[in-house]
């Protein structure tokens, strides 16, 4: 008994959505009344706003990817530099050892000269 008495408040209401949902599913978007055509309208704008977006993030995505490509690149080379520099350091740390000896060698040489050119000198007269 009370879910007929609902029912009968809903009729008037279901009387009047019938026929615009008869009209909108039966396709005859002409019958439609403005405000479902502008409805209509709002979707379709909506609708090319998301594939616009859709594109636009898909562009971003591939942009994303190179520049993560690129920095992945960055980084080996960025590793291979301080290898290198690295490398280097202990080349002149070593050359160093090796032009300081030489120098000690030198100058060892030259007070071995001097001694002998004064030994010499000494001798002569």
């Amino acid at each position: 008994m009370r879910l007929l008495f609902q029912l009968s408040e809903l009729l008037p209401h279901l009387s009047r959505l019938v026929p615009m949902a008869e009209r909108y599913f039966s396709g005859d978007r002409n019958a439609l009344p403005p405000v479902m055509k502008e409805l209509r309208e709002n979707m379709d704008d909506l609708h090319t706003f998301h594939s616009t977006l859709a594109r636009q993030l898909q562009d971003q995505s591939v942009q994303l990817a190179a520049v993560e490509e690129e920095l992945k690149r960055l980084r080996l080379s960025t590793l291979r530099t301080e290898e290198l520099s690295e490398q280097m350091q202990k080349g002149i740390r070593g050359l160093r050892g090796w032009l300081l000896a030489i120098a000690a060698m030198a100058t060892l040489s030259l007070a071995g000269v001097l001694a002998i050119a004064a030994h010499l000198f000494l001798h002569v007269h």
